[in-house]
């Protein structure tokens, strides 16, 4: 299990997943090599070179023989990390967002949810269309554009982010407005809820929040209640954690899931 699986949010699963190329660790590889190979191949040849030329001492030559070899363990901590990178990279679009986390002991994680993805492009270059990766290019709200670089399988990616986000538009706009339409709950009786729900339409938040208080304690199990504990709430954290409450009791609440989709979680 990756770390996007690990931090799902409740009601929320991954759709399709994918990492970086493997030409990011390749690349600095093949350089490696071909250093190493110039690098043994030239050095007897410019030792013997030096050694003709007056003023060059043997320390001189192993100076230089030490940069060469510094060049060459840089190049291969260089194919090590694109390595580790290869192994631990991962992008995914799930029902709720697009995450990426990149990086092992430094980490970078983006996210960009769903409700603010405007559009989604790709960038290939010639080595990169031969080879199969491509630079994805991801538009969230207010024009802010977040470049994911080296993506393998970028196009079935793309894809799966436009068909996401295009069932998240339809599933808002069919989904019902208030819990006056639709109950979710098991425990709490319905008129109750119902109740609590038309003081908060009518703005009468004070007698809705005495409602709401007094049907969480006595059932603290309700997802109906929860969603109604996050509409009252004005802190988006606490929204946000009332409505993951009514998800964790029932995945199913279409209208906690929307709530969080609003939030932009």
């Amino acid at each position: 299990m990756g770390y996007i699986e690990r931090n799902l949010i409740a009601g929320e699963r991954v759709v399709y997943k994918t990492g970086s190329h493997p030409w990011l660790w390749i690349a600095p590889l093949l350089t490696t090599s071909l250093l190493l190979v110039i690098f043994q191949a030239a050095l007897p040849i410019l030792t013997e070179q030096l050694r003709r030329l007056p003023n060059v001492t043997n320390e001189t030559i192993s100076h230089l023989a030490f940069g060469g070899i510094a060049v060459i363990l840089i190049s291969a901590l260089n194919a090590l990390s694109g390595l580790i990178r290869w192994l631990t990279d991962e992008i995914s679009v799930t029902t709720l967002r697009i995450v990426s986390k990149r990086g092992w002991l430094i980490r970078r994680v983006t996210e960009v949810s769903l409700s603010n993805f405007e559009a989604c492009e790709i960038a290939e270059s010639l080595l990169g269309r031969l080879l199969g990766y491509k630079t994805l290019v991801i538009t969230g709200a207010g024009g802010t554009r977040h470049h994911f670089t080296m993506v393998r399988r970028a196009r079935a990616l793309r894809d799966h982010i436009l068909a996401q986000a295009a069932a998240m538009r339809s599933e808002r706009r069919s989904a019902p407005s208030s819990a006056l339409e639709e109950v979710f709950g098991a425990t709490a009786p319905p008129e109750e809820v119902k109740r609590a729900a038309q003081l908060i339409q009518q703005n009468k938040r004070q007698k809705a929040a005495a409602l709401v208080k007094q049907l969480a304690q006595q059932y603290p199990d309700d997802a109906d209640v929860w969603y109604l504990v996050g509409l009252l709430q004005t802190d988006p954290i606490k929204q946000r954690e009332a409505y993951q409450k009514a998800l964790q009791i029932n995945p199913n609440h279409r209208l906690a899931r929307a709530a969080l989709q609003k939030l932009g979680i």
